[in-house]
């Protein structure tokens, strides 16, 4: 069996590659990217409006630029994960814990339990913590 990271939605669009019979992780560009070159970078309250069934991009030529892909909740859609690079660990690390904290909440909670404040709230305490046991 081949699973499938949709993220550019150029090539294949996550409805097609479910069409296809394929599972498929949620790679979207948008916001789960942390790239230092481009200069956008979408944080917690960009990571809390989306969910594990929603793709977004910014390039033109992707199918989701204009209109985000959205596809029904399916179990076919394992999850999803962070992609970032151009940076040292040091220089990422903190964005990595705060956007895959948040990522997490959203992957696990499809529609939101608490409003943004609270999360950050919550998230501050969990990274920090985290954050502690890398340093260790």
């Amino acid at each position: 069996e081949t699973i499938v990271v949709a993220w550019e939605s150029y090539y294949q669009v996550a409805p097609e590659l479910l069409e296809n019979g394929f599972r498929i992780i949620n790679g979207s560009w948008q916001p789960l990217y942390i790239v230092p070159s481009y200069k956008t970078r979408w944080g917690v309250h960009e990571i809390l409006d989306w969910n594990v069934y929603n793709w977004q991009h910014f390039w033109s030529g992707s199918k989701a630029y204009e209109n985000p892909i959205n596809v029904e909740p399916t179990d076919r859609v394992l999850g999803a994960q962070i992609s970032a690079w151009e940076s040292t660990h040091d220089e990422d690390i903190g964005k990595i814990l705060e956007s895959l904290s948040t990522m997490s909440e959203r992957v696990w909670n499809v529609d939101l339990h608490h409003t943004a404040d609270d999360f950050i709230l919550k998230m501050n305490v969990t990274v920090h913590r985290i954050a502690r046991l890398i340093n260790e």
